[in-house]
């Protein structure tokens, strides 16, 4: 029954923002930030320990200010995210641009496969729902290099 209506209630906001002009998304994006870095307390924690730990020489106040400012980004991303989700595919490919479709494409029709490496910089989330519109489908494999080691 609480997945059926948490289910609801996604259904529901994505309609809603589905119907919303961009900035007026963005604007509500901001409403729930407070409340998501206020009410999580469990990733807080993780984010606060994660903090101590890569800058320690940085005050109990930076960090936290670090970790609003990360709660913030990741609420506006997802309402972001949301929100592209309801576009039709032609408005999807109106917001995205594809850097070096020519070698895509010539690997593609050589029968090969294309390996994407991305930083992670830029809004590449939306790259999985738009790359389809414009070549085959996509699959990904997300490879973390925590704790590389290299011995001498």
């Amino acid at each position: 029954m609480r997945h059926q209506l948490e289910y609801l209630a996604a259904r529901a906001l994505v309609a809603i923002i589905g119907v919303m002009p961009a900035p007026l998304v963005r604007g509500c994006a901001k409403l729930p930030r407070f409340a998501w870095y206020t009410l999580n307390r469990s990733r807080r924690r993780i984010a606060q320990a994660n903090l101590a730990a890569a800058f320690p020489l940085r005050s109990a106040s930076e960090r936290r200010a670090i970790i609003r400012a990360a709660f913030a980004h990741f609420i506006g991303q997802a309402f972001e995210t949301l929100k592209f989700s309801t576009l039709s595919p032609q408005q999807m490919l109106a917001r995205v641009e594809f850097d070096g479709e020519e070698r895509v494409r010539l690997a593609y029709a050589q029968g090969k496969g294309v390996l994407f490496i991305t930083g992670h910089f830029g809004f590449w989330e939306l790259h999985a729902i738009a790359h389809p519109l414009r070549f085959e489908r996509l699959a990904c494999w997300l490879v973390a290099l925590d704790n590389v080691r290299t011995s001498n």
